[in-house]
């Protein structure tokens, strides 16, 4: 399996990414009302893939550090995309036919900022170890793992 690794310049891509920031202030100088528009603003940590055969099996991932939970918004539109996201397609990818297989949306929380300090690490409400995580990601784990948001 290849890995990519991420250049530092995206190390904290999320909330301080410009686009981020714009969208924010928008909102404080009153463009953007997200009450007054029903908006709501919601970034995606990553969507995780991996080819094996020719199924390439992918799942969208939020992370939540500290502990953290995921915001009602984002609750929201996690459910809509894993609602609305078909389990199995057939693509053209990388000049094949493939079978592109859906694994769900997923949130991982872990108690510490740095991962590899965690000592406890959830993967949608499931206590789990580094070594499941990283069965986990490899899609690896119990299939039964792979389902959504509603446990």
């Amino acid at each position: 399996m290849r890995v990519r690794t991420l250049r530092p310049s995206y190390a904290n891509y999320g909330v301080n990414n410009p686009f981020n920031l714009w969208l924010h202030k928008k909102g404080i100088e009153g463009v953007l009302d997200s009450k007054q528009l029903s908006l709501s603003v919601v970034d995606i940590d990553l969507v995780i893939s991996r080819r094996i055969g020719r199924r390439q099996y992918w799942m969208i991932c939020e992370f939540k550090l500290l502990g953290d939970d995921i915001s009602y918004a984002q609750s929201q539109i996690l459910k809509m995309l894993q609602a609305a996201i078909k389990p199995i397609i057939e693509i053209n990818v990388w000049g094949q036919i493939c079978q592109c297989v859906f694994c769900g949306v997923h949130v991982i929380r872990a108690n510490r900022r740095d991962i590899e300090q965690a000592t406890e690490i959830w993967i949608d409400n499931r206590k789990v170890t580094h070594d499941d995580l990283l069965r986990f990601v490899k899609f690896e784990a119990p299939w039964d793992w792979y389902s959504n948001l509603e446990r």
